[in-house]
C-alpha cells in the first residue's frame, strides 16, 4: 500500500475542509450582496473636513461561523488520521486510542507530553514532528491556532467572527496622513485599522470643504476574532493559510510512510 492509500483518510479529511472553505465564500459573498454595511459621511463643524463612518451594520449569519467551526475540526481530525498512519508505519506498537497529533501551548509542554501522543512512533518520525514545532510561537504555530479554535468551537462557544476595516482606496489628493488611527509608513490593506468595526466608527477623515466622495471603496470583512489566538485577519484568508499549512505538513511527513 502506498502513501496516497495510507493516508486516504487524512487527504478526505482535508478535502473536506476545502469544501467548508468554498461554502464560506459563498455565504460571504451572499451576506456582502446584502450591502450589510452603511458607510456614510458628516462634516466636522470646527474642522469642515469631512468623516467617513459607521451608520450602520448587520449582524453575521450563524451559518458562517458555523461553516469556520466545521472547517477547523476537518484539519485538525486530518492530522489526527496523519498521526495514526505513522504510529502504524513504525509497527503500531501500544494503545491506538492514545495516538494523536501533538499540539501544545509551549515548547516544555511540547516536550513533556511528546511521548504519550505518539507512543510507538518511530525515532525518525520524532525527529520530523518535532523540527515541526507544533506548539504555540513555534514554525508550526499554525497548527497550534487550529488546535485551539476547534477547541473552543467543540467544547465553549461558536467561533467568534467580527467586521473589521481592512483599508480603502485613496483618491489622489490625499496621503496616508489622512486616515485616522493609520500609521501613515504602512501601506493600506496590510493590516486591519478598526477591528472589531462597530457602528459610529470613524474610518476616514477628508481635507476641509470637500464634498462626498462617492466611489471611494471601503475594505470591510469578516474577520476572526478570538483573542490571543486569531485577533483581526480576514476570516476566509485565515482559513485558506491553515488549509495550506497542514498540506504542507502531511506532504513532509509523507515521505515517511
Amino acid at each position: 500500500m502506498n502513501a496516497a492509500h495510507k493516508l486516504f483518510g487524512t487527504y478526505s479529511k482535508i478535502k473536506r475542509a476545502n469544501q467548508h472553505i468554498d461554502d464560506l465564500d459563498q455565504a460571504i459573498r451572499t451576506f456582502k450582496s446584502t450591502n450589510p454595511n452603511k458607510i456614510a459621511s458628516k462634516r466636522d463643524p470646527d474642522t469642515r473636513r469631512l468623516i467617513y463612518y459607521v451608520e450602520e451594520m448587520r449582524v453575521i449569519p450563524v451559518e458562517i461561523p458555523l461553516i469556520v467551526g466545521e472547517c477547523v475540526h476537518s484539519l485538525r481530525s486530518a492530522l489526527d488520521h496523519l498521526a495514526f498512519q505513522l504510529w502504524v508505519a513504525s509497527g503500531s506498537n501500544g494503545n491506538p486510542a492514545t495516538v494523536g497529533f501533538p499540539i501544545f501551548d509551549e515548547p516544555a509542554k511540547f516536550h513533556a507530553g511528546l511521548a504519550g501522543k505518539i507512543k510507538g512512533l518511530s525515532q525518525t518520525g520524532i525527529d520530523a514532528i518535532t523540527a515541526i514545532q507544533p506548539y504555540k510561537g513555534g514554525n508550526g504555530n499554525d497548527l497550534w491556532v487550529i488546535h485551539e479554535l476547534n477547541k473552543i468551537d467543540k467544547h465553549r462557544l461558536l467561533l467568534t467572527a467580527n467586521m473589521g476595516f481592512h483599508g480603502m482606496t485613496i483618491p489622489n489628493h490625499l496621503t496616508l496622513a489622512n486616515f485616522i488611527g493609520v500609521d501613515p509608513a504602512i501601506t493600506v490593506g496590510m493590516s486591519s485599522t478598526l477591528f472589531p468595526l462597530k457602528v459610529g466608527d470613524e474610518l476616514f477623515m477628508d481635507i476641509p470643504d470637500t464634498k462626498p466622495n462617492e466611489n471611494l471603496q471601503f475594505a470591510v470583512q469578516i474577520s476572526l476574532n478570538e483573542p490571543g489566538i486569531v485577533e483581526g485577519e480576514s476570516l476566509f484568508s485565515k482559513l485558506v493559510e491553515l488549509s495550506d499549512f497542514v498540506k504542507k505538513i502531511v506532504a513532509i511527513l509523507a515521505r515517511l510512510l
